[in-house]
């Protein structure tokens, strides 16, 4: 019996024939490969006002790209705090985080955790949003008015909920927007802004293997992040920024023309290709294929959230959840829990390309029988 993995999460297409030569990443094939890339992902998510966004990829999860991000935004905590004094209440340093869910969650320990080790001036103002909430956007906007750098979660895979990026870019239009749009990017049409920075990874909507990260970054938000860093290139690197980077140098991954480090040619290979497959089926499609899907369940079942949700994140009520749970994977169907009070509630079901929606139709009649 074959197994259909439908969690919310990393999910592999078997489609693609990876090379059989080995290519080492110091090959000049290599870094034409990474330079296709690279300018495919900018091409792609370019937008009117940002024609070329800059483009980091690293070898790592999404979570690394993560890292990488939140360590760029306390650099530029420590360039300020040299700068004008470490306690200068007028040119304090305030960072907002929306968490709702596992993943915004991760934005605001990372902040905080690292601020507090490098003993950086950064205020952390965290909008905390509960499980069965819907977004309030006015309270929103009154916490994070004097904040200059704000992350988000663009499609939370915890709760299944989905920013209106609309409103969320106009309320927020002159500040520097960071989104993890990891469990997005592959299938909501999404684009780059000049003053926004996004995260991407090749596991979920990309169905491809784990391993590749990258970074989008428009030139508004390149150039906040990194020319106060450019005018003290005077002094030691680490030491002058008061935060050691090591491997997930932000800076460093976008302006090299070829890695800095060791990198996979298959996993980058598989990438490229994942990523074309997504250019020629349209994210559109994808997204429209997995909202159909959606709708058919909840013809049977009651589908949280309700008003706020991604159409490729499903939350399945049902009485004994884990017990139902077990009850597919019994029949090849493999999906994942609810996540804190939801656990025992629900199950959660990712639809983020082609292979889990079409698993999803062949569950929905094994589902109905079981309950």
């Amino acid at each position: 019996m074959k197994t259909h993995y439908l969690q919310p999460g990393p999910v592999y297409s078997d489609v693609y024939e990876l090379p059989v030569d080995f290519v080492h990443h110091r090959q000049e094939e290599f870094s034409r490969l990474y330079s296709e890339v690279k300018g495919k992902l900018s091409s792609h998510y370019a937008s009117d006002d940002c024609n070329s966004p800059h483009v980091a990829l690293f070898m790592s999860s999404g979570t690394g790209a993560i890292q990488a991000v939140v360590d760029a935004g306390l650099q530029l905590a420590g360039v300020r705090a040299r700068r004008y004094g470490r306690f200068n209440e007028e040119r304090r340093f305030m960072i907002g985080v929306w968490v709702r869910g596992i993943f915004g969650q991760r934005f605001a320990n990372f902040i905080r955790g690292k601020a507090r080790l490098f003993h950086l001036p950064v205020e952390v103002v965290i909008v905390d949003e509960k499980l069965d909430d819907s977004p309030d956007y006015e309270a929103l906007g009154r916490a994070f008015e004097d904040c200059e750098l704000i992350y988000a979660v663009d499609v939370e895979t915890s709760t299944g909920k989905m920013m209106d990026l609309d409103r969320f870019r106009d309320m927020f239009s002159s500040k520097i927007l960071v989104i993890d749009g990891i469990s997005s990017l592959g299938i909501v049409p999404r684009c780059v802004r000049d003053n926004e920075v996004w995260i991407g990874a090749s596991q979920k909507a990309f169905a491809s293997l784990p391993g590749v990260a990258f970074v989008l970054a428009g030139n508004k938000a390149y150039k906040f992040l990194f020319e106060p860093i450019e005018e003290l290139a005077h002094e030691v690197y680490e030491v002058a920024l008061d935060l050691p980077v090591s491997y997930f140098d932000l800076k460093r991954h976008f302006d090299t023309e070829s890695t800095i480090y060791t990198f996979s040619y298959h996993v980058l290979y598989t990438f490229n290709k994942a990523f074309d497959e997504v250019l020629r089926v349209g994210e559109e499609n994808k997204l429209r294929a997995a909202h159909q899907v959606k709708e058919l369940y909840s013809e049977h079942f009651n589908i949280l959230p309700s008003e706020d949700s991604a159409p490729h994140v499903m939350l399945i009520e049902l009485e004994e959840a884990e017990k139902v749970k077990a009850q597919l994977a019994e029949n090849g169907f493999k999906v994942a829990s609810g996540q804190a009070k939801h656990k025992g509630r629900f199950i959660r079901v990712g639809l983020f390309n082609d292979y889990q929606v079409e698993a999803a139709r062949e569950m929905l009649e094994v589902l109905k029988k079981l309950v």
